[in-house]
């Protein structure tokens, strides 16, 4: 993680990384950038997948019949960051 300085600190207690946890994370000094064709692009923060679902539930009393019929529905948007958002009825 990266704490409010831009300083790499531990995600278990935030105290900053020492070299040797630094080593361990970051690539080697010898390293070399990918060749384009393998990178991949991370979605952007509007990048949305949705899914929608509908419903019919009807409301019925063994002796007398069916007094009302609901029509529920649920849509959940994921955003290219993973950030989520759930509308609908009832939510």
């Amino acid at each position: 993680m990266i704490g409010p300085d831009d300083q790499a600190v531990s995600d278990r207690d935030g105290q900053p990384l020492s070299p040797a946890e630094l080593a361990k994370v970051l690539p080697p000094e010898d390293a070399e950038p990918s060749a384009p064709s393998q990178v991949q692009v991370t979605p952007e923060e509007n990048d949305i997948d949705s899914a929608m679902m509908k419903r019919e539930v009807e409301l019925c009393v063994f002796k007398y019949g069916c007094y009302s019929t609901l029509h529920p529905w649920a849509k959940v948007k994921v955003y290219g960051s993973g950030k989520t958002a759930i509308g609908g009825s009832g939510v």
